[in-house]
C-alpha cells in the first residue's frame, strides 16, 4: 500500500487534475488528453523539455479547426501563466511539430506576457501539446 502510494504521488497532480478538468468539453468533443511526466532534460526540435515537467497531448483522429479548442487553450494559458514552457501543434498534411510558443528563458525579475491564442486561428491540426513547470 505504502508504495502504492508513492507511485500515485508521483503520477498525478494537483495541477495535472486542473488541466483535466479544463479539457472536459474537449473530452466531450471526442478529443483524447494525454500527458507525459518528464524525470531528465530533453531537447527535441528546438524545445527544451526540463526534469519536473509535463506535457499534455490534446488528440483527435480527424483534423480539427483552432477555433473548436481556442477558448479551452485560452482557459489553460490563463490558468497555467508563467509555468508554460511551449505550446506546439501538429499541422495538417505535416510530421513535424510547430511552435505557436516559447518561453523565453527565465530570468530574475523579468516577467513574460502571457501566450495569446488569438494568432493561431486558421491552422487545421491533429495535436496540440502543451509544455508546462509541474510545481
Amino acid at each position: 500500500m505504502r508504495y502504492l502510494k508513492l507511485f500515485e504521488k508521483y503520477t498525478s497532480s494537483e495541477k495535472m487534475h486542473n488541466v483535466k478538468d479544463i479539457c472536459l468539453d474537449l473530452i466531450d468533443e471526442g478529443f483524447v488528453v494525454s500527458h507525459t511526466r518528464h524525470a531528465d532534460d530533453i531537447i527535441n526540435a528546438g524545445e527544451m523539455t526540463v526534469a519536473g515537467s509535463t506535457t499534455v497531448y490534446l488528440r483527435r483522429p480527424i483534423f480539427s479547426d483552432f477555433s473548436e479548442v481556442k477558448e479551452t487553450l485560452e482557459r489553460l494559458c490563463d490558468y497555467l501563466g508563467n509555468d508554460i514552457r511551449f505550446i506546439s501543434i501538429l499541422k495538417e498534411n505535416t510530421s513535424y511539430w510547430s511552435q505557436l510558443y516559447v518561453r523565453p528563458r527565465q530570468r530574475s525579475g523579468v516577467s513574460y506576457p502571457q501566450p495569446s491564442v488569438t494568432n493561431f486561428s486558421g491552422y487545421k491540426f491533429s495535436a496540440i501539446r502543451i509544455n508546462f513547470m509541474d510545481k
